[in-house]
């Protein structure tokens, strides 16, 4: 199927007649036609900054691994490297207007659901880096709390993988 798609990659996503390339593409589609895509043009706009920066994050966290010094250089990494980035993310999560606790307006929204994954699998491999993030660490718990996420994390479903290494794949236990 890779070699049938624009850019040799998948996924791919079918709506009626409109097929959908690329990840990011796929996903606010799906925000726009569920109303999770902001209310106003502010808002989606916010959603598209925090889309990126929780994308920045992920590329630090999966890049983690690869990096010959990192089983000797962690406490480093994590201090030097996603520390700053937590901190900036948790300030800019803090900048919400609305009392809600979500990262755009009042109610939630896709990248809530994005954050919460990401922050989910950074406190996996890295449980030390969220530690000082208390905001952070809420929102996560509240998202995780949501009564049908709460069921898929109880239900098994969910992967044990977080990330793939040079080693072969780190789980969960491994941190």
């Amino acid at each position: 199927m890779k070699g049938d798609t624009p850019f040799g990659a998948l996924p791919s996503y079918r709506d009626g007649d409109m097929e959908i390339f690329q990840s990011h593409a796929i996903i606010r589609h799906l925000a726009r036609t569920h109303d999770l895509y902001g209310s106003t043009e502010a808002e989606r706009v916010r959603c598209d900054v925090i889309e990126e920066a929780t994308s920045d994050l992920s590329e630090l966290v999966g890049k983690a691994p690869w990096r010959p010094d990192f089983a000797n250089g962690r406490a480093d990494y994590v201090a030097n490297e996603l520390g700053p980035t937590l901190n900036r993310l948790e300030r800019f999560l803090e900048s919400n207007q609305d009392p809600s606790g979500f990262w755009v307006g009042s109610s939630l929204t896709f990248v809530d659901l994005i954050a919460f994954a990401l922050l989910d699998s950074t406190g996996a491999m890295f449980p030390e880096a969220l530690e000082p993030y208390a905001t952070l660490r809420a929102f996560r718990e509240r998202i995780a709390n949501r009564p049908r996420i709460a069921a898929y994390l109880r239900s098994g479903r969910r992967p044990a993988v977080i990330q793939v290494g040079p080693g072969g794949p780190i789980y969960d236990s491994d941190f």
